[in-house]
C-alpha cells in the first residue's frame, strides 16, 4: 500500500516489477522456446545432418536473440509510449534506452549471420581439404585392425554372424572417455559432396583425439575371442609401426608362406573389401601377392599419414580459430558504429575523428592486416599444402623448408 501510486520517471511502481521480470525471465523463456524449437527439427530432420549441424551451431545466437527481443518487445510497450507530466529529461533518457536496446537486437542479428557464415566457411573448407585424407587414414585403420585381429569370415562362418566392418578410435592417452566406433566400410563408399557438416565435424574430431591403432590380443587367444575385451594397441613410432607390420604378416600368411595371397585376405575380409585391400600394397596388383616388405612399407606410410594428418587438422583449428577472432573484431567494429549511429552521438565532427584514428592504424599496422589476408587466403582458399606434404622428384626427396609465402628446395641427404 506505500507503493500505491509510486512513480518513477513518470511511471508507475508495477510497470517496473514487471519489466524486471521480464529481464530476468525472459532468457528462461527463450531458453524454453530454442529448445521446443530443437526438439521439433530433431524429430523432423533426425537424418539430416547438415541441417542438425547447424542448428546445434546457432541455437546460443539465437537464444540470445530471442531474449534481446522479448526484453525490447516489453520495454516499448511499458515506456516508450506518451505519458502525462513525464519531463522532457526523462522522455530523452527513456529514449535513449529504447536506441540501445535496438541497436543490442541489431547486434544480435548480425552475430547470429557472423557465427553462421563461420559454419558455412569452416564445414564447407575442412570437407574438400581433409574429407578424402580422413576417409583414406580411416579405412586404413579398419585394415590395421582387421589384420591383426582374429580371421573374422572364419569366425562369422562358426558363430553365424556376418562381420561389422567397423572401427575403433581409441583416445590417446591425455584424452578421457570411451572410443569412437566408425564404420569404416560405410565411410569408404560416402562421396565428398554428399558428407554433411556434422558428419565431418565427428570424423575430424575423432582423428584428432585418437592415434593408428592395432588389435594388441595375442594370437594364441583367438579361439577366447571376445568383442567386450578386445582391445587397441597405439602405433607411436616407426619401429612400432614395423614391428606391428611383422605381427600382421605372421597373423595372416599360411605357416611357410613368404608372402599373403588373395586367400589369405578372404579370412579377414568379404571379397569386396578384399579386392579394395590388395591394390594398397606395392606389386600386389600384379603378382596377387603381398611380400612382408611391402607390408612393411604399407604400415610406416600409414602410420606417417596418420600423423601428419592429425597435424593438419590441429593447424587448420588454430587458422579457423584465428580467422573467427578476426571476423570478430571486425563485427564488433561494425556494431559500435551502428549503436553510436542509433544513439545519435555518432556526429559528423565524432566520425571524421574516428576515419582519421583508423587512418593512423591503417598506416601503422597496414603492413601486418596485409599479411594476414594473404595469409588467410592461402591457408583457406589456395591451400596448396598442408603438414607433412613431401616433395619427391625421382624418388628423391627434396623439401628441406616450407614456409608460408616461400618454396625453397634443397637436396636431404
Amino acid at each position: 500500500r506505500p507503493l500505491k501510486g509510486y512513480f518513477v520517471w513518470g511511471l508507475e511502481i508495477w510497470k517496473w516489477c514487471v519489466m524486471v521480470i521480464t529481464v530476468f525471465s525472459g532468457h528462461l523463456v527463450s531458453h524454453w522456446a530454442i529448445a521446443f524449437v530443437v526438439f521439433l527439427i530433431e524429430r523432423n530432420f533426425l537424418l539430416r545432418n547438415k541441417v542438425l549441424y547447424f542448428v546445434f551451431g546457432l541455437k546460443n545466437s539465437v537464444q540470445a536473440c530471442l531474449w534481446i527481443g522479448l526484453v525490447l518487445i516489453a520495454w516499448s510497450q511499458l515506456f516508450d509510449q506518451e505519458q502525462p507530466g513525464r519531463t522532457a529529461k526523462t522522455a530523452r533518457i527513456l529514449n535513449y534506452v529504447s536506441r540501445f536496446l535496438a541497436s543490442v537486437l541489431i547486434a544480435s542479428v548480425i552475430w547470429v549471420v557472423k557465427t553462421f557464415i563461420m559454419k558455412a566457411i569452416a564445414s564447407t573448407f575442412h570437407r574438400k581439404a581433409f574429407f578424402d585424407r580422413i576417409q583414406e587414414s580411416l579405412f586404413h585403420q579398419y585394415v590395421l585392425q582387421t589384420l591383426s585381429g582374429p580371421p573374422l569370415m572364419e569366425l562369422a562362418e562358426n558363430v553365424g554372424r556376418e562381420p561389422s566392418g567397423r572401427v575403433s578410435l581409441s583416445r590417446a592417452k591425455d584424452d578421457k572417455g570411451t572410443p569412437k566406433v566408425i564404420d569404416a566400410v560405410k565411410l569408404r563408399k560416402m562421396k565428398q559432396e554428399r558428407i554433411s557438416a556434422w558428419t565431418m565435424k565427428g570424423l575430424i574430431t575423432a582423428i584428432r583425439s585418437s592415434r593408428l591403432s592395432t588389435i594388441s590380443q595375442s594370437i594364441e587367444s583367438f579361439h577366447e575371442f571376445d568383442e567386450t575385451e578386445q582391445k587397441d594397441k597405439e602405433i607411436t613410432s616407426e619401429w612400432e609401426a614395423k614391428a606391428a607390420a611383422n605381427a600382421i604378416f605372421k597373423n595372416v600368411a599360411r605357416p611357410g608362406y613368404k608372402h599373403i595371397e588373395e586367400l589369405d585376405l578372404l579370412r579377414f575380409f568379404n571379397r569386396e573389401e578384399a579386392a579394395l585391400v590388395l591394390p594398397m600394397f606395392e606389386g600386389a596388383s600384379e603378382t596377387g601377392k603381398i611380400k612382408r616388405s611391402a607390408l612393411k612399407n604399407w604400415v610406416v606410410s600409414a602410420y606417417l599419414d596418420r600423423k601428419s594428418l592429425a597435424h593438419s587438422l590441429n593447424d587448420t583449428k588454430t587458422a579457423v580459430s584465428q580467422l573467427h577472432s578476426l571476423i570478430r573484431i571486425l563485427v564488433l567494429i561494425i556494431i559500435i558504429i551502428i549503436t553510436l549511429l542509433l544513439m545519435g552521438i555518432a556526429t559528423t565532427k565524432i566520425l571524421v575523428v574516428i576515419s582519421s584514428q583508423l587512418l593512423v592504424v591503417v598506416f601503422i599496422f597496414g603492413n601486418a592486416c596485409k599479411t594476414v589476408f594473404e595469409a588467410l587466403i592461402f591457408v583457406f582458399i589456395m591451400h596448396p599444402f598442408d603438414v607433412g606434404d613431401r616433395c619427391v622428384i625421382d624418388g628423391i626427396q627434396v623439401t628441406s623448408i616450407l614456409p608460408c609465402f616461400q618454396f625453397p628446395f634443397s637436396l636431404i641427404f
